[in-house]
């Protein structure tokens, strides 16, 4: 099971029919301390999001501060999640995501966006992976970064 960073936000905003699946407020993230070598962390930054009620659905990031050396990366993953009726406290995710947006550079203040393809479930995951790809030196990986995730009816 992947750790869960603070509480999941799910905040229904309705206009004219849209609305926001869910927000996270800004958020200081550093995945410096990880291994170098392809190192991988994977943080749950909001679990079993409801969106059965969109047909359509858009990721924004805002990059309110960054700084990411060498070869790390971060990245903003969106999966599929079911839940099921015969075991409600398990998440079944799909491993493939329906949409990604990679954080890099030094831009900031910046908004990033994706449309994510939801062609099935009810539920969604948000994460963020960070990674160390540098086979022998540590890079710094740190981001302040808000998502929402909106949808369209």
């Amino acid at each position: 099971m992947l750790p869960h960073y603070g509480a999941p936000t799910q905040t229904h905003l309705p206009t004219h029919g849209n609305g926001c699946a869910f927000r996270l407020p800004r958020q200081s993230f550093d995945f410096s301390s990880l291994t170098p070598g392809g190192t991988k962390q994977e943080l749950v930054l909001g679990m079993r999001i409801e969106v059965i009620t969109f047909r359509e659905l858009t990721l924004w990031v805002r990059v309110h501060a960054i700084t990411v050396t060498g070869q790390g990366k971060l990245r903003v993953l969106t999966k599929i999640v079911t839940p099921s009726w015969e075991q409600p406290n398990v998440s079944y995710v799909d491993p493939t995501p329906i949409g990604s947006l990679d954080i890099h550079g030094s831009v900031a203040p910046e908004l990033r966006d994706a449309t994510l393809k939801l062609g099935y479930g009810t539920c969604i995951q948000v994460s963020l992976e960070g990674t160390q790809d540098h086979p022998s030196v540590s890079d710094t990986i740190q981001a302040a970064l808000s998502i929402d995730v909106f949808g369209r009816r």
